[in-house]
């Protein structure tokens, strides 16, 4: 019996996980899509006998896409950390089903020991073949110790698509 709860218990909690995670998604020449840090996923690497945060992803379906259209990316990222050395680069990543579609590299800064954060944008068009899914990824530039050292403590991530050559 206690086998039997923990079972349902564990289903309850993947479906509530997925349909959280599949209710983000792109609307192509809807209103743009917002997105936090608490969105994405951490993406880690062994360092040692520690796992090391390098950066962030994060999928999306992308609807009503039109046939034969190029797509215009709006994206615009601001990103907040905390760093041990110097100052830190964040890159946006954006590819639609696989293809690159855009990318970014911003700068947070020491101004009078406050940080600053990294804002990046991104403004591309691309007639790809197809485009069902949007992968965001925001990556912690450096070498390893930097990336161990450097924290994103927040990002705030606007992502829209129109169809056509503008919007």
């Amino acid at each position: 019996m206690k086998t039997i709860t923990t079972l349902s218990l564990l289903l309850f909690l993947q479906s509530a996980v997925a349909a959280t995670a599949a209710a983000k998604e792109v609307v192509v020449n809807q209103t743009a899509v917002q997105l936090t840090l608490a969105d994405f996923t951490p993406v880690q690497v062994a360092w040692g006998s520690r796992q090391v945060v390098t950066g962030y992803e994060v999928l999306l379906d992308v609807k009503d896409v039109p046939a034969n259209q190029p797509l215009v990316l709006q994206s615009t990222t601001e990103a907040s950390g905390r760093w041990f050395a110097a100052n830190f680069t964040l890159t946006t990543e954006l590819s639609c089903s696989g293809v690159p579609f855009g990318i970014s590299k911003a700068y947070g800064k020491r101004i009078n020991n406050e940080s600053t954060p990294a804002r990046a944008e991104i403004r591309e068009v691309r007639s790809p073949d197809q485009c069902t899914q949007l992968k965001v990824r925001l990556l912690k530039d450096g070498n390893l110790s930097r990336q161990f050292y450097t924290r994103l403590e927040s990002a705030n991530v606007s992502i829209r698509l129109f169809a056509g050559s503008k919007p």
